[in-house]
């Protein structure tokens, strides 16, 4: 596919549209964070929350059972409303976050040429593309005190999903053992059953790519199938009759149990995009600097909701023990 503008020109318009600052209005903005979260292969499958206000609250997620009476009237009774009797509410508080980038001439011309988009559009998403993958990862392995690591000052952003989940009390730890068919059962059962079948909750396990692949040898290796386990052209779909989310920022043997709608990324519409094509460094570099902020927020909507495990490296283990 070929492009209207030449290279020359392409530095020209990048020259004018340099910009000092620029907010995005409410529409343009809930689109860019709808653009990076697309972009992610597990965020858009969550119950995102867009948010004016960078701390407040989001109505909980409430399995409501056996709330129906039967009709009977007395002159003066008031009603009580007892569908809504347990509503409450979930506190949010967003971080502000930035990315900031080089992006060298040649490469936007390329990609240009490559994509058939025209200049805006390919900046953009050569944004997101690089917000998205440092979201997902951030939103789910967020630690405020995580020290000793290379990535800490990244990680201590925010407390993500992991370890907001890991405070919930549901748990089973098993030591140098890969799970088994009954621990995948015990760990359902640690689930209240009023959440089982109801419409607002439908689960799911969630773990990384390697757990995924020693969960699927052991399966493999066994003498007999697991009969709730789906394997699927070679991939592990299913696990106890639920079906497996694959996260690829996610930390390897751990497993949760928990509805995929039970984990909120909350953004602001607060989004601020700037670049600059002019300056001695722009000059020299042949190159125009990006720089991009947002507001987010991990929320387990409900704690209850969640159950987990881990596990730590078997020894020469390859296959469940029952």
């Amino acid at each position: 596919m070929t492009i209207a503008l030449t290279k020359s020109e392409m530095i020209s318009k990048l020259q004018k549209a340099n910009a000092a600052s620029t907010l995005l209005v409410t529409d343009q903005a809930e689109a860019f964070i709808f653009d990076i979260i697309q972009n992610s292969n597990t965020l858009k499958k969550l119950n995102v929350q867009y948010k004016d206000q960078t701390s407040g609250n989001i109505e909980a997620l409430e399995a409501q059972t056996r709330k129906t009476r039967k009709h009977t009237y007395t002159a003066g009774d008031v009603p009580t409303g007892n569908f809504d009797a347990n509503k409450r509410e979930v506190p949010y508080n967003v971080v502000k976050v930035f990315l900031d980038m080089w992006l060298s001439n040649d490469d936007v011309w390329y990609i240009l040429r490559q994509r058939g988009q025209n200049m805006e559009t390919a900046l953009t998403s050569m944004m997101q593309e690089a917000f998205a993958l440092d979201m997902q990862d951030l939103l789910f392995q967020g630690d405020t005190a995580a020290t000793g690591g290379s990535d800490d000052e990244f990680l201590k952003i925010l407390d993500g999903f992991v370890k907001k989940m890991k405070k919930s009390t549901k748990k089973l730890n098993l030591g140098a053992n890969l799970p088994s068919p009954d621990d995948l059962i015990k760990l359902k059962k640690l689930i209240p059953s009023k959440y089982w079948n109801h419409p607002k909750f439908n689960f799911n396990w969630i773990i990384s790519e390697n757990t995924k692949l020693d969960l699927q040898r052991a399966i493999i290796a066994r003498p007999t199938a697991w009969a709730d386990s789906v394997i699927v052209d070679g991939e592990l779909k299913k696990l106890s009759g639920l079906p497996v989310e694959i996260v690829s920022t996610y930390p390897d043997n751990f497993i949760a149990l928990t509805p995929l709608s039970n984990l909120q990324p909350v953004f602001t519409r607060d989004v601020r995009y700037n670049m600059t094509s002019t300056g001695v460094e722009c000059v020299k570099r042949d190159a125009t600097y990006h720089i991009g902020f947002a507001y987010l927020d991990a929320v387990i909507n409900n704690p209850e909701c969640v159950a987990w495990m881990d596990y730590t490296e078997p020894v020469g283990s390859l296959a469940m023990t029952e």
